[in-house]
């Protein structure tokens, strides 16, 4: 069983290729000394302040303009202050771009909840995620009293809009029962996933495959499909998979 690893890492990735105004013209105010841009949300229940950098930018054909492509600039950045209730940031911002033409943002969602203690997750893998649409997928979770749960969260877009989904597939609660009477109660659970391509020119489908113990049933390659919600702009998670999304 994976367990999800808190790392309070300030990423600070220098990328050549990268066109810095787009973190300039996003997040404005840049530190010298933290080497990141200070970020601030307001919400109602008041100010969180982040220290975020460029992580990752990514540039593919634009499927549905011939000599365009898009660039997607993923920022990551931990929350100032680090009490458990409180998560990091993700940021997207999204080029269109080609040769000939100045380059113009066409999507940005500049924050996103995600991670833990006010950390942000750590490891990101860009994905084709369906027509004309591509986006970052993380682990993401939490470790609380010796139970360790969470799941993988996708940021990307879709029809020229940002979305973020979340779909549980870990949970291990054996700490918890450790040096205990009660170990058999434990639960260990995990799961991988998979985007199932197509060319429909639609978002792809994701397979969730669990394998192990939950609530008293065995999981062995036990297979779910998660569809895109185009209306809600997240996945639909199936009424019979057993992990919910309580994180």
């Amino acid at each position: 069983m994976k367990k999800y690893a808190i790392l309070g890492l300030m990423l600070a990735i220098p990328l050549a290729s990268a066109k810095t105004d787009v973190m300039k013209e996003a997040y404005k105010e840049y530190s010298e000394s933290e080497l990141c841009y200070f970020a601030t949300k307001e919400t109602e229940n008041g100010t969180s302040q982040y220290c975020v950098s460029l992580y990752a930018n990514e540039a593919v054909p634009n499927e549905e303009q011939e000599g365009h492509y898009k660039t997607y600039y993923l920022a990551v950045g931990d929350n100032f202050e680090k009490a458990h209730v409180l998560q990091g940031n993700i940021g997207l911002i999204i080029e269109d771009n080609g040769e000939g033409f100045e380059s113009n943002v066409i999507a940005q969602e500049l924050f996103i909840d995600a991670g833990s203690s006010g950390y942000a997750p750590v490891d990101y893998q860009f994905r084709k995620i369906g027509f004309n649409s591509y986006g970052f997928v993380t682990e993401t979770g939490d470790t609380a009293q010796g139970v360790s749960q969470g799941g993988i969260m996708i940021v990307g877009d879709h029809n020229g809009k940002i979305f973020d989904s979340y779909i549980p597939t870990f949970y291990d609660d054996s700490e918890h029962y450790a040096g205990g009477d009660h170990a058999d109660l434990s639960d260990m659970i995990e799961g991988s996933y998979e985007f199932i391509t197509n060319d429909q020119q639609k978002m792809y489908d994701i397979k969730i495959t669990l394998n192990g113990h939950y609530i008293g049933t065995e999981f062995k390659d036990q297979s779910f499909i998660m569809t895109f919600d185009e209306k809600m702009q997240q996945y639909n998670i199936p009424e019979d998979y057993p992990l919910k999304a309580e994180f």
